[in-house]
């Protein structure tokens, strides 16, 4: 038997109203999860994307799972199902890409031997250090480059990498410290080095390079060209 319930009775409408639809979602939820073969991956593929700033169209099938309805239309879910899919091969190629780089990666010269690389900066990690001493740092940076050729090439050090400007150059920018550029992931830098060390690491041939110069900086995927060019 349904009781009719009159909304002037209700203490408080807007939660009772919020409860309600809690529920109608949920249970389409569930309806949803039981009628594809896929539902879950498909569920927890969008949870991704309820929060996306952009709207799109994952974010849209989102808030229509999640908020709107508590399911996909066939259409739509197949349309997701593609998406995951390509995504799927996508990431194949690009792992099958690193892993056949790797397989075909070398040495750079031989420990102890002074080098001059032009190298491309892939990214700039920054970790937790062990201190030594009460004025050491806490922290370690681990430069991650790459020749031309594909060769990865390591730095690791408590101190930022940087390129020292001449003293005629003059700059203004956040990327500045002092007069010293820091290095950024997607620039492109020529550098003087030591080579440390020579290892493997996960199939990957690495170079590991000591107490490194930078002597010359280029400008990749990078707005700062403009910030040099104006500082000469």
């Amino acid at each position: 038997m349904r009781i009719a319930i009159n909304r002037d009775d209700i203490e408080f409408p807007e939660a009772y109203e919020r409860a309600v639809k809690s529920k109608i979602i949920g249970g389409a939820q569930k309806k949803f999860l039981a009628a594809y073969d896929r539902a879950d991956e498909v569920y927890n593929f969008l949870r991704g994307y309820q929060d996306e700033a952009k709207d799109s169209f994952l974010k849209s099938m989102a808030i229509n799972l999640f908020e709107n309805y508590g399911k996909l239309s066939e259409k739509q879910y197949l349309a997701v199902c593609n998406i995951i899919d390509t995504f799927a091969e996508k990431r194949n190629a690009y792992i099958a890409a690193v892993e056949a780089q790797k397989a075909k990666s070398e040495y750079l010269g031989v420990t102890d031997e002074k080098v001059s690389l032009r190298l491309k900066v892939d990214s700039v990690i920054m970790i937790n250090a062990q201190k030594f001493s009460y004025y050491d740092s806490s922290v370690q940076f681990i430069f991650l480059m790459s020749d031309f050729d594909g060769n990865r090439v390591v730095y690791k050090s408590k101190n930022y990498l940087s390129y020292k400007f001449p003293k005629n150059q003059m700059a203004e920018s956040l990327v500045f410290y002092g007069d010293a550029l820091r290095i950024q992931a997607g620039m492109v830098i020529e550098v003087n080095a030591s080579i440390k060390a020579q290892v493997e690491y996960k199939g990957e041939k690495q170079t590991i390079i000591q107490r490194p110069k930078v002597v010359a900086v280029e400008y990749a995927e990078t707005d700062l060209k403009d910030v040099l060019d104006r500082a000469n």
